[in-house]
């Protein structure tokens, strides 16, 4: 799949309340597990809660790759470009106005390939945590809320 030396952790999140849905996903990710078990460089990951795993992974990473393709503007994303990484986004509206069309999108696997076979720029990282810090902290999206009182 990549002609560059890069080793892969995802993570997978998931909160259902229902048995039977968790099961399926469950299956799901075993599944995928099993699937690219053969890969040295890809490691597929529960779902991790703790904030200080999570930080570690983000803190440690080279770039991330957010693949969510609806939903409005996703947490883990919004989480990530305080980071000052690179982003790579699936090209859709969502993410788009979230990142104010300044991450890397991609359309398909293919362009993903292709991004990850090139060194992506580190200053795009810098743009992302400038973003974050200028329209996703706490102080101001509770001014905004307040606001619409």
């Amino acid at each position: 799949f990549l002609t560059k030396n890069l080793h892969f952790h995802f993570l997978s999140s998931y909160f259902i309340n229902f048995k039977i849905k968790k099961s399926i996903l469950k299956h799901k990710i075993t599944f995928k597990k099993q699937k690219y078990k053969n890969f040295d460089n890809i490691e597929l990951l529960d779902p991790i809660y703790d904030i200080d795993t999570l930080t570690e992974i983000r803190q440690n990473c080279e770039f991330y790759v957010h693949g969510h393709s609806a939903g409005g503007t996703n947490p883990s994303l919004v989480e990530m470009m305080h980071f000052s990484k690179p982003i790579l986004c699936f090209d859709c509206s969502y993410n788009r106005a979230t990142t104010e069309d300044k991450a890397i999108y991609f359309q398909d696997v293919n362009a993903l390939r292709t991004y990850l076979n090139h060194d992506v720029a580190i200053d795009y990282g810098e743009v992302m945590r400038e973003i974050a810090r200028r329209r996703y902290t706490w102080k101001i999206v509770k001014s905004q809320y307040l606001d619409l009182l």
